[in-house]
């Protein structure tokens, strides 16, 4: 057994976690945000105005990998900014109102060891300036996140940025389960995004890893050992996964009957993906469409007169795109007049598409449906409201309204319409052939055995585990069980906003505490010592 001892002490708070090598370190040089070692402190919210022009070049000028358009210099003069990510979550970096081209990476880790999470170069186009940089759901750990600031090819100018953050949540579906597909894991932990294929599911991590269930039959479920903790998003089609890295390449797994896992050699840098039935689709670095697989109904004869895209998604059999300028554009099966954009669309925000209706959200929060309306999935509901999300399955329709509820209309056959009346507030939908998945907000990401609060049998569980890979008990998401995690269970003792112990030590900071080991924590707001044994 192990005895954890509580210390009433006051020092200050340590958390301990790790990362992959990198080779960017930089000095010093007496102005703030000039290094990575002395960054301006980001927050929710505007952060800037700050004038590259009075910065200097920093060492080790990064790759524009996925980014084609970084073009970043060894004299580009660049800022840094740190922000603090209290847990795993999706970052979103908006720079529509800098002054000038920029270019943006986004590191964890240390100085002196960098992990590489994302970049971008123009992608406020067409919602703002055209050259400016907005990077959007950027999955993260807990702990320091580095956000560095250049110009296109060298360019200088004043950055202004709006910074937000949303915890990870975790994963709930309802609706057909024939094989598991609306049995969530046990221990799949917090989840940056998902997709639903017809009877399967894929799951990204805030690490970069993908996790799946359901449906195997085609090795669907099958995540290649390959791929690494690089993704970045994820799709999936009727028997097929796909994954971005964040290197710009796209791997699949899964059927192949059709070729949908044939990805070209020629794609190059690919920033979004989507998958139908049998085919698959990813939206270049440059604004291109490329797809390839199943093609009877024309679904892969992406429009020559097309040009740029921002998005794009799939039915069964075929391809839905919003255009560089907002409006949307379809091609592929028709048979239910899917493809027949309505002529008083105008510009739209998001799109989703089902096996033959089409879905797009308006800019003004409306949802507009088109296709077949067979099981009433294009009935939008007169009370729905404003909604910020949208996702369809086969025969049905999900929206997330404004407030964080959940609608759903058309098919309920399997009951992927009956929305669970416990489910509470929602961060994001997803449609799957007759399921429904949701991502839940972690209200309280500490409270493992979800009894509502945190306490000793929380802090039982963790120490059980301690130095493991536990989803359940990584809270910081960093991989590892460990003194992040405790700490922020013990800064959530009581509840969430209550009875916050700061952790200062952990000794050992790693191992089992099984076996007779002595933890001994060290911290503030503990009054008495307490022991608590681990069976």
């Amino acid at each position: 057994m192990a005895l954890l001892h509580f210390l009433p002490q006051s020092v200050a708070l340590l958390a301990i976690t790790s990362f992959a090598a990198s080779t960017l370190a930089s000095p010093v040089s007496g102005v703030v945000g000039d290094e990575c070692l002395d960054p301006i402190v980001a927050s929710i919210g505007l952060n800037g105005p700050v004038n590259t022009a009075t910065m200097t070049a920093s060492t080790n000028a990064p790759s524009s990998d996925e980014c084609e358009f970084l073009a970043w210099t060894p004299t580009t003069k660049d800022a840094w900014w740190v922000y603090n990510a209290p847990a795993a979550g999706r970052l979103s970096l908006h720079f529509c109102a800098s002054s000038y081209d920029t270019s943006v990476v986004v590191y964890q880790g240390s100085c002196g060891a960098l992990v590489r999470r994302g970049c971008d170069d123009d992608g406020c186009a067409p919602d703002g300036p055209t050259y400016q940089s907005k990077i959007d759901g950027l999955p993260v750990a807990a702990g320091p996140v580095f956000i560095r600031v250049g110009g296109y090819a060298g360019a200088t100018g004043n950055v202004r940025f709006t910074l937000g953050f949303e915890q990870e949540g975790r994963a709930a579906a309802w609706g057909r389960n024939s094989d598991g597909e609306s049995a969530v894991p046990a221990a799949l932990g917090p989840v940056a995004a998902l997709a639903a294929g017809d009877a399967h599911n894929v799951a990204l991590t805030p690490l970069g890893t993908v996790v799946c269930w359901g449906r195997n039959s085609q090795g669907q479920c099958t995540v290649p050992a390959s791929i690494g903790a690089s993704v970045i998003a994820i799709a999936a089609g009727q028997d097929h996964s796909v994954a971005l890295r964040s290197t710009g390449t796209v791997v699949c797994w899964g059927s192949n009957a059709y070729g949908q896992c044939v990805v070209p050699s020629s794609l190059g840098l690919v920033t979004r993906i989507a998958a139908g039935a049998f085919h698959t689709i990813a939206l270049r670095s440059d604004g291109s469409v490329v797809c390839w697989g199943y093609n009877n109904y024309g679904q892969c004869v992406v429009p020559g007169s097309l040009g740029p895209a921002t998005a794009i998604a799939a039915g069964s059999f075929h391809t839905v795109a919003r255009k560089f300028d907002g409006t949307v554009a379809c091609w592929g099966s028709n048979v239910s007049g899917q493809c027949t954009v309505p002529s008083s669309l105008g510009t739209v925000t998001a799109i989703a598409a089902g096996d033959s209706h089409t879905v797009a959200l308006k800019q003004n929060g409306a949802v507009a449906c088109w296709g077949s309306n067979f099981f009433g999935q294009c009935t939008v509901p007169s009370s729905l409201g404003t909604v910020t999300a949208i996702a369809a399955g086969d025969s049905h329709t999900i929206a997330l309204k404004q407030d964080g509820t959940v609608a759903c209309w058309g098919s309920n056959s399997n009951g992927q319409c009956a929305v669970p009346t416990s489910l509470g507030l929602v961060t994001a939908v997803f449609g799957g052939g007759a399921h429904t998945l949701v991502v839940r907000p972690y209200t309280c990401a500490a409270d493992t055995d979800g009894n509502g609060g945190v306490g000793a049998s929380d802090l039982s569980g963790l120490l059980a585990v301690w130095g493991t890979n536990s989803a359940t008990f990584d809270i910081d998401g960093d991989g590892t069980v460990g003194a992040g995690d405790l700490s922020l269970l013990l800064t959530s003792w009581g509840s969430c906003t209550a009875g916050a112990p700061s952790l200062s030590n952990v000794t050992p900071n790693f191992g089992t505490t099984a076996g007779g080991t002595r933890v001994t924590i060290s911290g503030a707001s503990l009054s008495a010592v307490n022991d608590v044994t681990i069976g």
